[in-house]
């Protein structure tokens, strides 16, 4: 496989741009090869990760500071790691690059504190060349299906759509999702509660398809009569699969003993220890209905 950039380049340009390192390891091997920034997130270049989340990704340090600006920023979402240091990573494309270095810069212990005088010659005039990192074209990652959790919206009678529905559209963020992945829908207050599974049947769709507009909660009758106009957004759609019993197994406090870290709020993969836990609880016994086919 030809690696898709050159990650020393990349390091390099984010040096000259500011960035402080205290640990450079990007002369490895690329499948090795990788940075600690100054807050002790890191850098690295992912390939044939279980996960699906492969290319350049920041592994975020614990504090959260560096993963909360890049996702609000990026309005992308996290996944979990299972590395206790840096327990998630958010991935980024080598053209937004500029805009990384940027956001990571907002974080103090992250900027170089080099003096530059007028005295030091520039590149250009010492005579040396800087390659710049590029991304390779024409390559594509194949995985196998993978396992997700989302956040069910409060604002939207979710179980009873689906139940009434089957397939709904739904919001895919910046997230790297892809038919017959499984889909976890966890409710936020007053269930807190994983309840529903689904499969997901269509992915990377330009705007929504389907009208589901009457289970949002408190729409008017004569707003229906409307004609219906789908959301221009990245939208993928998710088919039930199974609605689950009501027990504390799927409970937040239960999820968090193993494993799964804070909120549940963007879309994260399931991985490690979450992936066997939520494997010994999908189970028959646990189901409530099945709608597989």
């Amino acid at each position: 496989m030809t690696n898709a950039i050159d990650f020393k380049a990349v390091i390099q340009q984010m040096k000259e741009a500011g960035v402080r390192f205290v640990t450079d390891k990007s002369d490895l091997d690329i499948s090795a090869a990788y940075a600690v920034l100054g807050s002790k997130s890191a850098i690295r270049y992912l390939e044939g990760e279980s996960d699906g989340i492969n290319g350049l990704v920041i592994l975020c340090a614990e504090d959260e500071v560096d993963m909360n600006r890049l996702c609000a920023v990026f309005n992308r979402a996290y996944f979990d790691t299972d590395d206790e240091k840096r327990p998630f990573k958010v991935q980024f494309d080598i053209e937004e690059l500029q805009k990384v270095i940027n956001i990571l810069k907002m974080n103090t212990l992250n900027v170089a504190c080099v003096e530059r005088t007028s005295s030091r010659p520039r590149s250009s005039e010492a005579g040396e060349k800087h390659t710049r990192a590029r991304a390779s074209r024409g390559s594509t990652e194949i995985r196998g299906p993978i396992k997700w959790i989302v956040s069910a919206n409060a604002g939207f009678d979710t179980v009873r759509a689906f139940k009434k529905l089957k397939t709904l559209d739904w919001k895919q963020y910046n997230c790297k999702f892809k038919v017959d992945d499984i889909v976890y829908i966890y409710f936020g207050l007053p269930d807190q509660k994983v309840r529903l599974k689904c499969k997901v049947v269509k992915a990377d769709l330009p705007h929504t398809e389907i009208d589901d507009r009457q289970f949002i909660v408190g729409i008017q009758d004569y707003e229906l009569e409307y004609e219906y106009e789908p959301v221009y957004e990245t939208t993928m759609q998710l088919t039930i699969l199974a609605e689950f019993v009501d027990s504390d197994l799927f409970g937040f406090e239960a999820l968090a003993e193993h494993g799964v870290k804070g909120t549940i709020r963007s879309p994260r993969t399931i991985t490690g220890k979450v992936l066997e836990y939520f494997d010994s609880i999908d189970v028959p016994e646990n189901i409530k209905k099945s709608y597989e086919k």
